[in-house]
């Protein structure tokens, strides 16, 4: 749980140190590593599902900027996360963890259905903490008594399966 929080702590601010200043959008790739094993995992899914480059490409086009981190799961918590962990004059960002402890393929269609909820968030330009981001998939989707605190929707379910069915295609 340590090592989380302070994964959280360095992307928080990277972010806002990155955004205090900017009044417009960067260039820079808005699906971005937070650590070595979140870089890994971004590339072995833009190289082995489409559906991953698309979600990267269409969150390129927003104000949103996505920091994936691998790491270990805590205690009771989901295999992956969505979380908000701030704002700049010109950019939100969010955190997707996704854990460690899962298979290789797994970790990519978990990224897939993440990402999902990053593009979901993405259009939602209202949503700017992790209570509205809570309230967006509250309106959006269910809450998913399987999870410690989490909401589901039905398209970051889809997006899962079709990068599952991608990755068992490559996989022949």
């Amino acid at each position: 749980m340590r090592n989380n929080v302070a994964v959280l702590s360095v992307v928080v601010t990277m972010a806002m140190a990155v955004g205090a200043g900017a009044t417009e959008l960067t260039r820079d790739p808005h699906v971005r590593p937070a650590n070595q094993q979140g870089a890994a995992l971004m590339a072995e899914g833009q190289e082995k599902s489409q559906t991953v480059r698309d979600l990267a490409t269409k969150l390129d086009q927003s104000d949103l900027v996505v920091y994936v981190v691998t790491a270990s799961r805590a205690p009771n918590a989901p295999d992956s996360a969505i979380r908000f962990v701030g704002r700049s004059k010109a950019q939100r960002f969010v955190l997707v963890q996704i854990s460690n402890e899962t298979r290789p393929d797994q970790r990519i269609e978990l990224l897939a259905h993440e990402l999902q909820h990053a593009v979901e968030a993405a259009r939602s330009t209202w949503v700017n903490d992790n209570h509205t981001l809570g309230m967006l998939f509250a309106h959006i989707g269910w809450k998913d008594p399987s999870k410690q605190g989490g909401y589901e929707t039905t398209a970051a379910s889809l997006i899962g399966r079709q990068a599952r069915r991608e990755l068992v295609a490559n996989g022949r």
